[in-house]
């Protein structure tokens, strides 16, 4: 027998939480019993003629675990099993140019002025036609549009891949999604009439009340862009499409979210269900103020827009998300016809997993994600969920077979 390698320990002041991240189990010991794990935890069956129970406990919860298992392939076997019930989705995101309207100061994109070629466009239709054949045994086609600013491109490259992928999908009888990451300040009544077949769905950020926000999301010439975005959130939901307003925050910027809350207020109860509010933290925020401190303040913050009656998507979750890059049947296509499997990384040819070709085929065949990337992006799930279980400590709801463990 093994340590696990998913294994997290946090010191909650009094005791310690032992935390399995595959399994999702966790344990409260005590401080006595913690030094006695650590000292034999390297050696099991130490621990299992010592403390017979709770080596049985250990075993059951994941934490110990056979030698010969090989947890990564298990986690990814676990991770693909869980779309299996659903339908079969092939999730394509298209960045049809990576120029974009602001200059957020921590936006990672190469915002170049750059468009998508007619050859690329036709590619990227004949790879939608390819994977709504009734033999590729995909059921619904998820669209996403991300960049730069994917609504800077709306009415050529955009459009057009739109048209036709509703035409395929239609003479295909394939359910089709619609999704835009943008920062919604192209979406007008042009824009949105276009888009009423679709119902889209649409992510859009802000980043603070008027005042700050407007110091992050300027235009070229330094004209606010706030009051805009929110006439055309509360515009786009009064056309029934779901809205989600990502709040990117940072510690210092973060109590100023409080006066969004009086933008949004009073708005009917149908328009209420089309909207929600997910705090996102800036990677680049180096605030010194300690990440379970930050986390109480997300809380408190997610409170107030919960008691004014607006919907919150938590910022954190102890439950295990997969990610879209840990998809097999998920693929970005940037501008240029380069293959990705993750948008959260810069569009470079040495991050490429290969090349859009003719008839949909892509270079490498490189479709599914590659192991090294599932095996990356599934522990780093589990470390998302490790800190948030750390940052949440006085709010842990314990699996039942939590249980306070002494000597």
């Amino acid at each position: 027998m093994k340590e696990s390698i998913y294994n997290h320990i946090i010191d909650n002041g009094e005791n310690f939480i032992l935390y399995n991240a595959l399994s999702d189990e966790a344990a409260v010991i005590t401080k006595e019993l913690y030094n006695i794990y650590e000292s034999r935890h390297r050696n099991p069956d130490d621990l299992k003629t010592a403390y017979p129970d709770f080596y049985d406990y250990l075993v059951k919860a994941g934490i110990i675990v056979a030698e010969d298992i090989d947890e990564i392939n298990e986690a990814l076997r676990l991770n693909d099993s869980k779309g299996l019930a659903q339908k079969k989705a092939f999730h394509l995101t298209v960045n049809p140019t990576l120029k974009c309207n602001m200059n957020c100061w921590y936006c990672y994109e190469d915002k170049r002025p750059t468009r998508m070629s007619e050859e690329t466009l036709s590619r990227v239709c004949e790879l939608i036609e390819d994977r709504m054949r009734p033999d590729k045994g995909f059921d619904w086609l998820i669209l996403s549009f991300f960049g730069g600013e994917p609504l800077l491109a709306f009415h050529k490259e955009v459009k057009m891949i739109l048209e036709f992928a509703k035409r395929i999908c239609d003479r295909e009888k394939k359910h089709l999604s619609v999704l835009f990451t943008t920062n919604g300040f192209l979406l007008d009544d042009g824009i949105l009439d276009s888009l009423g077949p679709y119902l889209p769905k649409f992510q859009i950020t802000l980043d603070g009340n008027e005042y700050v926000h407007n110091s992050v999301k300027r235009t070229k010439g330094h004209l606010g862009t706030y009051s805009r975005i929110v006439a055309n959130i509360k515009n786009a939901i009064s056309r029934g499409c779901y809205v989600t307003v990502r709040l990117n925050y940072t510690y210092k910027s973060l109590p100023y979210f409080v006066d969004v809350i009086s933008d949004f207020e009073n708005l009917s109860s149908a328009d209420n269900a089309l909207l929600s509010f997910n705090f996102q933290r800036i990677w680049q925020d180096c605030s010194d103020v300690p990440a379970c401190e930050v986390t109480e303040a997300v809380h408190k913050m997610e409170h107030h827009f919960l008691d004014a009656g607006l919907t919150i998507i938590p910022s954190s979750s102890n439950s295990l998300q997969k990610c879209y890059a840990d998809c097999e049947d998920s693929i970005t296509i940037n501008f240029d016809g380069r293959v990705f499997k993750c948008t959260a990384r810069d569009f470079t040819e040495s991050n490429s997993e290969g090349m859009l070709e003719e008839k949909g085929n892509i270079s490498n065949h490189v479709i599914s994600a590659s192991k090294g990337i599932r095996k990356m992006t599934r522990q780093m799930s589990f470390i998302t969920g490790f800190m948030t279980l750390l940052s949440s400590r006085n709010r842990i709801k314990e699996p039942e077979i939590t249980r306070m463990w002494n000597c």
